[in-house]
């Protein structure tokens, strides 16, 4: 019997780039399948989905043009948790565990009202700054693109695709989505005693600084129970703290690594 795949799907406005140091370590036990959402990079065909099932379809046909037919885990984090959901929902004979890191709860905008309004903040920011790409200005000012803990030796490769009006085009219809895809999250229903990882970083989206206000504080503790609540989709679930922030898989590889490592050996013992 052949053993697992597991399958990356990236967070809001990040690419298959975000996880490379860590598939890298993955690579050591498994076959690694990093998918790249239509729009950031790739073909400039086709359009952009707009929600969870359609994604889950396009991560569907690329597992069957990879030739990926065996069973999967499926390792989603934060928007991409709920793509990883989505596709368990209609492709459920696939999917032999799921790994969710920091992901995104169904019930996040509305007991985080500050979250919405940075969203909706940054939804307006996204507008002007795409038109400074599609003039071709963004390429001068490199240094002002946030990296997210990326390695510096993936900068290159990132500023190439971030610099592109394409790229905040895409990144703009996900942040516009947003809210109706955690709505899709909420039909989704139980696991059953699906294996499943939770991995969470206590830091929610914000920056782990000692300076943090207390309202940020309040928001940690919040993120983290709502991590905690994605515990009772699975009658097999596990929960695990990183020290590292939001992108814990490139703050917190090894860890992460570890942990999947972990949860990999169980399903196949």
């Amino acid at each position: 019997m052949s053993k697992p795949t597991l399958v990356i799907d990236a967070g809001m406005g990040n690419w298959s780039l975000f996880f490379s140091p860590l598939a890298e370590e993955l690579k050591k036990f498994s076959k690694v399948c990093l998918i790249n959402r239509t729009g950031y990079v790739g073909p400039h065909s086709g359009a952009t989905a707009k929600d969870g099932f359609s994604i889950a379809r396009q991560m569907k046909k690329v597992l069957e043009q990879q030739g990926i037919s065996e069973q999967i885990i499926l390792v989603g984090h934060s928007l991409g948790g709920l793509h990883i959901r989505c596709f368990q929902h209609l492709f459920p004979g696939q999917v032999a565990g799921m790994v969710l890191l920091d992901a995104a709860h169904p019930s996040l905008l509305e007991l985080m009202p500050q979250v919405k309004a940075n969203l909706e903040q940054q939804i307006r920011m996204v507008r002007v700054i795409t038109v400074l790409a599609w003039a071709g200005l963004l390429r001068f000012a490199k240094s002002s693109i946030p990296t997210f803990g990326l390695p510096p030796a993936l900068h290159g490769s990132y500023y190439e695709v971030t610099t592109r009006a394409r790229y905040y085009r895409t990144y703009g219809s996900e942040m516009q989505n947003f809210e109706s895809n955690l709505a899709l999250g909420k039909t989704l229903g139980s696991l059953g005693d699906l294996p499943l990882l939770i991995i969470s970083s206590p830091y929610g989206l914000n920056k782990p600084l000692a300076e943090n206000s207390s309202t940020e504080m309040k928001e940690d503790t919040l993120w983290m129970s709502l991590q905690e609540d994605f515990a009772r989709l699975s009658s097999r679930s596990r929960f695990v703290k990183s020290t590292g922030d939001h992108f814990l898989h490139l703050t917190d590889t090894g860890f992460v690594a570890g942990a999947i490592r972990e949860f990999y050996c169980d399903i196949q013992d």
